[in-house]
């Protein structure tokens, strides 16, 4: 909705369909799916195999070394299914108007002050509505690699991606072993 400038949900939706047909909204669906396969996968794994070594049970501060086990679960995970993620941002991300052009219809709709808007984007805004770049993963996974190479095409964003899931998979799985170990240590008593 950022790139957009609908105020919206549904009025977004309208647009989208309207100019790119409803194929729009689920242009980055199968991406989404082949991605979250891999990185879950690889954060169970990981942090599984890290619990053998690390063995947190035998240690004082047991929670603290779960912490540390799915932190870098995620972190490596986020790094190995960074490429997919990055396909899948280029296919989401995509728009078909430039935030110039967004801003003059605002302008002309009256929806800004015009005294106070000064023509920011200058002599460059048209009204011409890009195509769309990315249609599907294979001509995405292309156009990445002539345009910014395996590194920087693939990779980039890696270092902000694991600052984001090294801390969300160490939170949610020491919250698993967390209600796991409250669990097992209760004793239930069920009464008819």
């Amino acid at each position: 909705m950022q790139l957009s400038g609908q105020s919206k949900c549904v009025q977004c939706a309208k647009v989208v369909i309207k100019n790119e047909g409803l194929i729009a909204l689920y242009r980055s669906l199968p991406i989404t799916m082949i991605m979250n396969a891999p990185y879950h996968v690889t954060t169970v794994v990981i942090n599984e195999n890290m619990k053998k070594i690390v063995k947190p049970k035998e240690r004082n501060y047991k929670f603290l070394a779960y912490f540390y086990c799915a932190g870098i679960a995620g972190s490596i995970s986020s790094v190995l299914t960074c490429p997919l993620d990055n396909i899948k941002t280029k296919l989401q991300t995509q728009s078909t108007q430039s935030s110039c052009e967004i801003f003059d219809s605002k302008i002309e709709n009256n929806k800004v002050d015009t005294n106070k808007a000064n023509n920011v984007c200058g002599e460059s805004s048209n009204k011409n509505v890009d195509p769309v770049k990315y249609h599907n993963i294979k001509e995405t996974i292309i156009k990445v690699y002539r345009e910014d190479g395996i590194i920087r095409g693939f990779y980039r964003g890696a270092t902000a991606r694991m600052l984001f899931n090294s801390p969300s998979c160490a939170i949610s799985w020491c919250s698993y072993e967390f209600m796991k170990h409250m669990l097992t240590d209760m004793k239930f008593e069920f009464k008819i």
